[in-house]
């Protein structure tokens, strides 16, 4: 649902890009691990390092960007709900972002662990086609 804020940011921001040609993020995209649960055919960043970004280094990449003008934020991986940080998990970076500010929140995942992230704005999916053509790039999911 589109806000009177929201309105008001999307007129300033317009103003700024297309009149002053200032050039401003509207969307930040975080990377929260490359740790994944498939080996997918034609994917080379998954499990190189097996690296998940603690939660403090995540919230300081989301808040230079919100800084810098983004409102609108994405959260990858490799498997962006393996993701976590001791207790923390993307629902509470989520619930963070848009204390900050963020208007839209949104996840992409390959959905094999969960889609249950009410916080959530959007959660996307990646496939490859139909079950078959899928399973044979990604594995049986």
């Amino acid at each position: 649902m589109l806000t009177a804020k929201m309105m008001s940011y999307m007129l300033v921001y317009g103003f700024k890009t297309i009149i002053l040609r200032r050039k401003i993020p509207v969307i930040a995209s975080v990377i929260l691990t490359d740790l994944c649960n498939l080996h997918c055919k034609h994917c080379s960043v998954n499990n190189i390092e097996r690296r998940i970004y603690s939660y403090d280094s995540v919230m300081r990449d989301i808040k230079t960007m919100y800084d810098k003008g983004a409102r609108i934020l994405m959260l990858y991986g490799g498997e962006t709900m393996l993701w976590h940080d001791g207790e923390k998990s993307v629902s509470d970076i989520i619930r963070a972002a848009r204390r900050m500010g963020y208007f839209n929140c949104n996840i992409v995942t390959n959905g094999t662990i969960t889609l249950d992230i009410p916080e959530a704005d959007t959660v996307l999916v990646s496939l490859d086609g139909g079950r078959e053509k899928n399973d044979l790039i990604r594995g049986r999911t």
